[in-house]
């Protein structure tokens, strides 16, 4: 079972980015527990609720987003291998949106920061070639994630697995 990390956008005027930040940095803990699992997603789904509602009841997921590869948390909690499980651009950028709060706002100094992540070694369990031959299905092409970035410049924006 695997996750799709996507980077989405929001409208501060009718998201609170406080709930979007809690919410955002709350997913990014694959070093869980098991004990503590329960609780976390407990509290997932109340965040997630508050989100929708305040997204005027619409699922956060039908707002503007782009794609960014694939995480299995099942897989890394059965058998404690993140490498394999995580591909190294999906968790940097993961780990860039959670040292910022959980909402970046994407300006020209932001796309690099965001787009040299698909430059690191792709070593994970995902390794479907695309038709073309340049990246594994398991991550999306820094070129489809830029241009979404372009195109969004000025916007908050903050990530989530689904």
């Amino acid at each position: 079972m695997s996750a799709d990390l996507h980077i989405i956008t929001f409208n501060p005027d009718t998201l609170d980015p406080a709930l979007v930040r809690e919410f955002a940095t709350f997913e990014y803990d694959y070093d869980a527990k098991p004990e503590d699992i329960a609780i976390r997603i407990k509290r997932y789904n109340e965040l997630s609720d508050k989100v929708t509602e305040a997204n005027d009841y619409e699922p956060i997921h039908y707002v503007d987003d782009v794609w960014v590869g694939q995480v299995s948390g099942l897989k890394i909690g059965s058998t404690g291998n993140r490498n394999d499980y995580i591909p190294l651009a999906v968790e940097s950028i993961g780990a860039l949106y959670k040292r910022q709060g959980g909402v970046v706002y994407i300006t020209p100094e932001i796309i690099p920061a965001i787009t040299v992540a698909f430059s690191l070694p792709h070593i994970s369990k995902y390794e479907q070639p695309y038709p073309d031959g340049q990246r594994s299905r398991g991550i999306a092409k820094a070129r489809d994630v830029k241009k979404f970035l372009i195109a969004n410049i000025g916007k908050p924006t903050f990530v989530d697995l689904w």
